[in-house]
């Protein structure tokens, strides 16, 4: 009963990384980072990402441009740039890393049946204890 329990957390878990990792993506590539309004005119706001900057206005909508230069950004963009790429790139490999530890689940004989997915470490120690024995 716990190995089921414990492969139902894993799976749990390793979802919740993935939909972390897709929200880091969608968040990094948005341009909602930094929101200016002047106050003298409320009808204009201005918003920056990390790739584009936005102004909203009542009359004309939404018009997006990206940026020219890397370097033309300000210090917090360009860091949070790098950072926000960095975690995404090592959220992958340590998604694409986590599937190593996982095998596809054994027929059933008599036993629980664990639909899904097997904790391949868990059978590792399983063998070495039958070799034992």
């Amino acid at each position: 009963m716990a190995f089921i329990f414990r492969t139902a957390m894993q799976s749990a878990g390793l979802s919740l990384s993935l939909l972390g990792w897709v929200l880091a993506i969608i968040t990094t590539y948005l341009p909602h980072w930094k929101n200016l309004n002047l106050d003298l005119n409320e009808m204009e706001n201005w918003t920056m990402g990390l790739w584009k900057a936005c102004v909203i206005q009542e009359e004309v909508g939404r018009q997006c441009k990206d940026f020219d230069s890397f370097l033309a950004l300000p210090a917090e963009l360009q860091i949070s740039r790098i950072l926000m790429s960095l975690s995404n790139g090592l959220g992958l490999l340590g998604l694409l890393g986590s599937g190593s530890c996982w095998s596809p689940a054994a027929p059933a004989s008599g036993h629980y049946a664990v639909a899904g997915l097997q904790d391949h470490c868990q059978q590792l120690e399983l063998k070495h204890a039958s070799a034992e024995i």
